[in-house]
């Protein structure tokens, strides 16, 4: 296969070859340091393979030629050599890439395939030890890429000739080598690495497919033959060049997972990390393979011959590919627990194994507590960002409490100049585990903080490290107005969040609510980025309630998002995936918002009622439910007659703190429903037990309660040592006259009318203005906004008509605020408006 064809007839001309020789003359050195004398014959005509034409033309004068210097034979030590015509050249001496294809190029195509697997390996081994030249000239890349591209067409022609181990190497080492160029700054590559990588790898600095594609499809011809080691590193040389072949209908790590089954138990633990590494890398998923090598590491009697890398790595790969291997893990666990210490794990091993378990959702908590216990014994100044944010964000997932761990690490950090060397991840997920693992380090917080402001933008954040950042600081409760600000700008000023997903946007809108942090701007973008959504079903149940709770929260008014989310819910075939908290948050939500939704509270309700298990439901979600109810004045019978048939057969009001027991019994005043039992004496006791700690809403709740139970029902209400403090409370509540109602109480005095403004019933409701009409009292609400709730009475509004027809006895009219508004500024009108409503003559 004649990789030289690919060239352009230029780079093959034979002015082209001259230069060559003179190029790699000017670099190749001798192991005493001087030049290597080159006879250049410029007259020779070219007509032969165009490297190995170079010696067979006399253009390298083979007396003069010691391109490697030294005599030393090949020998058990290990060293390499290459043989031509019974004669020996030595690699070991030679210092430069330059050096060791000028000696391929010297044995033509006669090199043997171990010959080439050795060559190609001292290749990578110069090319890792590597030295950047001062000056790279284009014309020394061109030129040596004319000598890599014939020795590798020496390499693929011996394709058909070559043992496993010869093939796998070579495939090995190329890997390694493209992985390595890859990896260099363009501008720190030496002439002969530029050479290689244009070579190796195309133009995006992907694998070249012209290359790599029949070296995988040789390897497949022979896999049979194949031993463990070779089938290792054949699958880790294709991670590191970051794909996997297809042949036929199947790609080559299929094959090799298939090959590798029947011997598992023949590989040895290098092996095993290798390869259950470089399948996780690549992303190929072969239940098989991972459970067959699970099973033969988690049956051995132990693991001594696993290095802490090899054991750092297999868990790792399990973790990364979501393979559950419960024998695995905790065989791994155990086997690090019983070491004497882990003084030969560095950094990155220690880190790796925590979040390999922490990511596999597996409980060793003796094994958390072992490598805890040594890096809190350990020097950190070895330790890299990822491997701080690695390790805690590990503990605070797995939920393992290692408080001092956690200072040793933050206090560590904060003593860093700076934070430049942390990434945008690693940012948010170490503030994300202190916060989530309840860890105060304010100096932590503030130093990330500051970091996160100090930069010019934060385009370098993903949608992720956004919002796990302002839910970090949110839950540890920390102030930072500029981070917030920063945050929210960066989001509120993108195209579009289609970036981020439903926990994203469900996050953020949280943290800003928690955090009481104004941004109109960021909560108008997310929530205009939900409601033209498609539709949600891939926001969870959490998701959606936590929307809604942070717009309710933060006061924000946005009804389409309010009406996307509820019809959502509303149509869902039922709500067993919502754990009550979910539930009780989002119904709270929309009374909290005053957004009406009847179809999401009828599903709410219905779902409730069937529940069997009831124990799932806390204080705070029952009272929040109710109350939400009651709010909207939505009528659910059953809701409240399973609600309070479950709190009488437990009969304990102490689990209720004081704002839950008053808002049940105001809920259950505004549905007005018959529950006397419910209300008995344990709860008239505990009114009294706890009435220092109500505030004065609350105690505004509680007196209404008793206007129902002891003036609507006739039941026992409040004590009287109670009774006329609580009043005094409800009647003094804080009343101002709006602009609409002066304006209504104008017309009505125009009309003939004496009204009396806030007039105090005998129950101790404040009535905007009463009048009297034909000798009878008529009392006239002037209703806001703030009165309804989707064009009905809310509750509040709801209770107090009722009480005060039902208890002061005389009846009250409203004047809704959009009636009002409709008649605009003409006097005539308005008057004509209050005459109709209190049936006076016009």
């Amino acid at each position: 296969m004649m990789l030289l064809a690919r060239l352009s007839p230029k780079h093959r001309s034979v002015s082209s070859y001259q230069s060559i020789v003179a190029c790699c003359a000017r670099n190749v050195i001798t192991s005493t340091g001087n030049h290597v004398g080159v006879r250049l014959a410029s007259s020779h005509i070219f007509s032969c393979r165009p490297a190995a034409c170079l010696w067979q033309s006399g253009i390298f004068n083979k007396p003069m030629i010691s391109v490697c210097s030294g005599q030393s034979n090949f020998d058990t030590k290990g060293s390499f050599r290459l043989f031509r015509n019974q004669s020996r050249l030595p690699l070991d001496d030679c210092k430069t890439v330059e050096e060791v294809l000028l000696l391929a190029v010297k044995q033509g195509g006669n090199l043997h395939p171990n010959q080439n697997a050795a060559m190609w390996t001292y290749i990578f081994r110069l090319v890792s030890k590597g030295q950047r030249q001062k000056f790279v000239h284009k014309e020394d890349v061109a030129q040596l890429e004319l000598l890599v591209w014939d020795i590798l067409e020496v390499t693929m022609d011996s394709l058909p000739r070559m043992r496993p181990r010869d093939l796998a190497t070579i495939i090995l080492q190329l890997a390694k080598i493209a992985n390595f160029v890859n990896s260099k700054h363009f501008k720190k590559l030496s002439a002969s690495e530029l050479a290689l990588k244009n070579i190796l790898l195309d133009e995006r600095s992907n694998p070249q497919h012209g290359i790599f594609d029949p070296l995988a499809e040789a390897a497949n011809q022979i896999i049979i033959d194949f031993e463990p080691r070779y089938l290792s590193n054949l699958s880790y040389a294709y991670s590191l060049l970051g794909y996997d072949p297809k042949i036929d209908d199947n790609t080559l790590l299929e094959i090799i997972a298939d090959a590798s089954l029947d011997c598992i138990q023949h590989f040895n633990a290098q092996d095993i990390s290798n390869m259950m590494w470089a399948y996780t890398k690549l992303n190929v998923s072969h239940d098989p393979l991972f459970h067959t090598v699970g099973d033969a590491v988690a049956m051995k009697d132990d693991l001594n011959t696993f290095k802490p890398q090899a054991l750092a790595n297999t868990v790792w790969a399990y973790a990364t590919a979501n393979v559950q291997h419960p024998g695995l893990f905790k065989k791994v666990g155990d086997e690090i627990v019983a070491m004497d210490d882990l003084k030969s794990f560095d950094p990155q091993n220690l880190a790796n194994t925590v979040w390999a378990y922490a990511t596999a959702n597996v409980q060793h908590p003796d094994l958390f507590k072992k490598i805890g216990d040594e890096i809190l014994n350990t020097n950190l100044t070895s330790f890299v960002p990822q491997n701080f944010s690695n390790t805690v964000w590990a503990y605070a997932t797995a939920d393992v409490q290692h408080p001092a761990l956690f200072k040793k690490i933050a206090d560590e950090i904060v003593a860093m100049d700076d934070l430049k060397s942390f990434v945008p991840q690693a940012l948010a997920n170490t503030v994300w585990a202190y916060a989530t693992a309840d860890i105060q380090h304010p100096a932590l917080f503030k130093k990330f903080a500051d970091e996160i402001v100090a930069m010019d933008d934060l385009k370098s954040f993903d949608p992720q490290n956004l919002a796990n950042t302002a839910w970090a600081y949110a839950t540890a409760n920390i102030q930072h107005m500029e981070l917030f600000k920063k945050i929210g700008d960066e989001i509120a000023t993108m195209d579009d969040l289609v970036s981020f997903d439903p926990q994203h946007l469900s996050n953020i809108a949280w943290a800003y609510a928690t955090a009481k942090v104004q941004h109109p701007a960021l909560f108008e973008k997310v929530g205009d980025e939900i409601a033209t959504m498609d539709d949600l079903k891939s926001f969870n149940p959490q998701n959606l309630a936590n929307t809604v709770w942070a717009y309710a929260t933060a006061n924000v008014r946005q009804h389409a998002l309010f009406k996307k989310v509820g019809d959502e819910i509303a149509g869902m075939k039922d709500l067993k995936s919502f754990v009550p908290q979910a539930l009780a948050n989002t119904v709270w939500a929309y009374a909290t918002a005053n957004v009406q939704h009847p179809a999401l509270f009828e599903k709410v309700g219905d779902e409730i009622v069937a529940m069997d298990d009831w124990e799932s439901f806390d204080p705070q979600a029952i009272a929040n439910v109710v109350w939400a109810y009651a709010t909207t004045y939505i009528q659910h019978p059953d809701l409240f007659k399973k609600i309070g048939d479950e709190i009488a057969a437990t009969d304990d009001w102490e689990s209720f703190n004081s704002q839950n027991l008053s808002n049940i019994a105001w809920a259950y005043t505004v549905s007005n429903i018959d529950t006397a039992p419910f209300f008995n004496s344990t709860f008239r006791q505990e009114l009294l037990n706890r009435q220092n700690e109500f505030v004065d809403e609350n105690l505004r709740q509680l007196y209404q309660w008793h206007l129902w139970q002891k003036k609507e029902k006739s039941n026992d209400g409040l004590p009287d040592s109670l009774h006329d403090k609580w009043k005094q409370t409800f009647s003094s509540a804080d009343t101002k006259s709006s602009a609409l109602q002066k304006d209504v109480v104008s017309e009505l005095k125009s009309i003939g009318l004496h009204p009396v403004e806030e007039y105090l019933t005998e129950s101790g409701y404040s009535i905007d203005a009463l009048v009297e009409i034909n000798g009878k009292k008529v009392g006239i609400e002037v209703d806001g906004p703030f009165h309804f709730i989707g064009g009905r009475p809310n509750g509040p509004t709801a209770l107090k008509r009722r009480q005060v027809e039902s208890i002061d006895k005389f009846s009250l009219v409203s004047v809704p605020y959009w009636e009002w508004d409709k008649l605009g500024k003409d006097r005539s009108e308005k008057q004509k408006y209050l005459k109709a409503l209190l049936k006076l003559k016009t």
